[in-house]
């Protein structure tokens, strides 16, 4: 969702004084026509001779912080448009501008301060309610900003952008049917606009509405069909209702208009992998990857591929990499740690597996892989059947006792542990679950002859 929208209407300077019958006003008038030229040093200057001129010249301190904007000088804004306010506290668009100079400093305090004296002076400002709303969004205060968006709109039904803002704000904090019946107000004033069908789509999606969101997708493609974001979100919503060569026909046209896109490689990789052409998966990644080599998420899908390809030197080499990128990550630690024990690098995969619980207590699956080699390794020291029967317990706990991947770690925790008649009783729920095959029965014989199961 696009969130570098601006719509923040300067204050341009007031027309220039027919009377010239003094010098300041001359240096003014002056000043007032360089800037509508966009000249903006001469219009400093000028400004600034009618400011020696006369020192109490508000409206000539107004001119030259307008110009020092234009010229991205906030600072100097800051202190003429100051300047201004105090020779005149009533000074409405010195207040507001100024609120413009502190937002784009990113100081939303002092923005709001002057946007709340703008609207004092003027209750009827709506572009000040809106900047305010802008401030009080990026301070993540969203309740205070779709606020002010409303009142935008109740004085001002017409403009489109109020309705926009405070779709984004709800649409933020998941208030989708507003922020869609927001949107839908936007496509009725704007209908030849492509971006609300975009923003609709974006929070139909998250309202699991799929067919409804590729229809605003189309839509927005069909007003603009150059539209790369359009293309890569209509794939991610055909990827989520499993339409994979949809979803790849859409990415495939995404990087045809921009062969730099990232997202296009990303969500056509992920396309590719469902599809288990991972081939073809691996290439797009590798290529996402070259282009933002600092996102870790795909690293951890082509590790995933290359464990599926029994490539595990590889998948360890990218799952090292997320964990260097996000430390805090717990995926790429299961995903090593699955590496490491198809490699039997048994006391890696411990370390692995222990720091993935670590991050997250409850994370079933580094619990039963914990379990699971304290109960099979080969290695007499490394083995607790103790330990893994409590692993593998919580495990099973968290899954609603329904994952026969956790009930065959526990099975095998009671089998070390000593327990055959409860090693028996949890293999053949593994069964029961539609695991019925030659290696499960293989283990089933093991322990109803009391012995364990060894990853030999």
């Amino acid at each position: 969702m696009a969130r570098t929208l601006f719509a923040f209407f300067l204050l341009l300077p007031i027309q220039a004084i027919a009377d010239e019958s003094s010098p300041s006003i001359t240096a003014y008038n002056q000043a007032v026509d360089a800037f509508f030229r966009k000249d903006y040093d001469t219009a400093i200057a000028e400004s600034s001779e009618a400011v020696r001129l006369n020192l109490n010249y508000t409206d000539a301190y107004y001119i030259r912080g307008t110009a020092y904007f234009c010229k991205k000088d906030y600072d100097k804004a800051i202190e003429e448009f100051t300047e201004a306010i105090r020779l005149n506290l009533r000074y409405t668009e010195a207040y507001y501008n100024r609120g413009i100079a502190y937002f784009y400093k990113k100081d939303y305090d002092k923005a709001i301060a002057d946007y709340t004296d703008t609207i004092h002076l003027d209750a009827k400002h709506f572009r000040a309610y809106n900047n305010r709303g802008l401030a009080y969004r990026d301070k993540k205060e969203y309740d205070k900003a779709i606020e002010d968006f409303s009142e935008v709109i109740r004085l001002d039904s017409k403009y489109a952008t109020g309705y926009l803002y405070r779709g984004f704000c709800c649409q933020t904090v998941k208030r989708y049917d507003k922020a869609i019946a927001d949107y839908s107000e936007v496509i009725r004033l704007t209908p030849k606009d492509a971006n609300p069908y975009k923003y609709r789509a974006s929070a139909l999606v998250k309202m699991t509405k799929y067919d409804q969101a590729i229809g605003d997708y189309t839509e927005s493609i069909r007003l603009d069909p150059m539209q790369v974001q359009a293309y890569t979100s209509r794939g991610f919503a055909y990827l989520i209702k499993t339409e994979y060569d949809k979803a790849i026909q859409d990415c495939t046209e995404a990087i045809r208009l921009d062969p730099n896109f990232v997202k296009g490689y990303q969500n056509r990789g992920y396309a590719f992998y469902r599809k288990n052409e991972y081939d073809k998966a691996i290439k797009d990644f590798s290529e996402s990857i070259r282009l933002d080599p600092n996102d870790a998420t795909i690293y951890v899908f082509r590790a995933d591929i290359y464990l599926k390809t029994m490539e595990y030197d590889k998948a360890i080499e990218d799952d090292s990499l997320t964990i260097l990128l996000n430390p805090k990550q717990v995926n790429p630690y299961n995903n090593r740690g699955v590496a490491y024990l198809y490699k039997k690098e048994y006391e890696k995969a411990i370390e692995d597996f222990t720091e993935a619980i670590r991050l997250e207590p409850n994370d079933a699956l580094a619990l039963s892989f914990l379990a699971r080699i304290f109960a099979i390794c080969p290695k007499d020291a490394l083995r607790d059947g103790k330990r893994s029967v409590r692993l593998a317990t919580k495990a099973c706990e968290l899954s609603g006792w329904k994952n026969a991947t956790y009930l065959a770690a526990l099975g095998a925790a009671y089998a070390e542990f000593g327990d055959y008649k409860k090693a028996v009783e949890f293999q053949k729920c593994v069964i029961e679950l539609g695991f019925d095959n030659e290696n499960s029965r293989k283990v089933l014989r093991l322990y109803e002859k009391g012995r364990p199961y060894r990853d030999e």
